[in-house]
C-alpha cells in the first residue's frame, strides 16, 4: 500500500514537471516598416503565450518618426513593446497601435508596411481584425497565410486586434 501512494506520488511529480517543461510557449515578432524620411522607420514589437506573463514598455517615441507601433497594456495607460500572456487563458488577443506617418515629412497620408513571418502563426489559428476590441471588421483571417498588411494613414493611430482562435 505504502509503494503504491510512493508510485503514484513520483508519477504525479514527473506528469506536472513534465507538462511545464514540455511548453516552450509561442512568440512572434511583427513590424512595422515606413518610409526612411529620417528618424526610426523601423519598429518591432513581440507578442506570445509563455508560461510567466511578461510586460515591457515601449521606449518613449523618438523626436522623428516615420511610423511607429506598441501595444497598450489593459489599462490603456503604458504603451508596451513585449506582451507574452500566461498559459491557460480561455481566449487570447493582442491589441496593436499602428501609425503609417509619423512625425516627418509633408503633412499627408503616407503608407507602411506591418510585417510578420507567416510561419510564427501556423500552430494556432489568429485573425487580425479592425479595432481595438476584438470584434471589427476581419482584415486577415488566417495570419499564416499572409506576411504583410499595409496601411496608410496621418499622424495618428490606428487599433487592431490579433485575436487567437
Amino acid at each position: 500500500m505504502k509503494t503504491n501512494k510512493l508510485l503514484l506520488f513520483f508519477t504525479l511529480l514527473l506528469f506536472l514537471l513534465f507538462n511545464n517543461l514540455s511548453f516552450a510557449g509561442w512568440e512572434a515578432v511583427i513590424s512595422i516598416i515606413g518610409k526612411d524620411m529620417g528618424g526610426q522607420f523601423k519598429k518591432d514589437i513581440k507578442l506570445g503565450i509563455g508560461a510567466d506573463e511578461i510586460l515591457l514598455s515601449a521606449p518613449p517615441s523618438p523626436p522623428q518618426f516615420s511610423c511607429n507601433i506598441f501595444m497598450p497594456d489593459e489599462n490603456w495607460k503604458n504603451r508596451l513593446i513585449t506582451n507574452i500572456q500566461k498559459k491557460g487563458l480561455d481566449s487570447y488577443l493582442w491589441i496593436i497601435a499602428a501609425n503609417a506617418k509619423g512625425n516627418v515629412g509633408p503633412i499627408t497620408d503616407a503608407v507602411s508596411h506591418i510585417k510578420w513571418n507567416s510561419s510564427d502563426f501556423e500552430k494556432n489559428k489568429f485573425e487580425l481584425r479592425q479595432g481595438w476590441d476584438g470584434q471589427g471588421e476581419i482584415i486577415i483571417s488566417d495570419m499564416s497565410a499572409a506576411s504583410e498588411l499595409e496601411i496608410v494613414g496621418g499622424n495618428y493611430d490606428q487599433y487592431f486586434t490579433l485575436v487567437m482562435k
